[in-house]
C-alpha cells in the first residue's frame, strides 16, 4: 500500500507546472461559476507563491476577470495561445 499524500501538497505540485495550471484555470472558467474561478486562482497563486495569499487579493482578481468578461474582453492568457 502506498503512503497517504496530503491533498494540498499534491495540488501545489501539479499546479506549479504552468501547463497544468492553465488547464486547471480553463476548467474553472468553463464552469461559469465566479467562486470556482476565484478558488482556482487562489490554488494556483498558492502553488507558485507559497507564502500566504490573501483572500481579498484573490477576490479582487476574480472581480476584475468577471468585469473583463462582462465587457466582452477575452481572457486569452488562459487559452494557451
Amino acid at each position: 500500500m502506498s503512503p497517504i499524500r496530503d491533498y494540498d501538497d499534491t495540488l501545489k505540485e501539479l499546479l506549479s507546472d504552468p501547463e497544468q495550471a492553465a488547464h486547471y484555470l480553463r476548467a474553472a472558467m468553463e464552469d461559469g461559476d465566479p467562486h470556482a474561478l476565484a478558488l482556482a486562482i487562489q490554488d494556483v497563486l498558492h502553488a507558485v507563491r507559497p507564502e500566504s495569499v490573501e483572500d481579498a487579493e484573490t477576490e479582487a482578481l476574480c472581480r476584475a476577470l468577471a468585469g473583463l468578461k462582462r465587457a466582452g474582453v477575452s481572457v486569452d492568457f488562459l487559452a494557451g495561445r
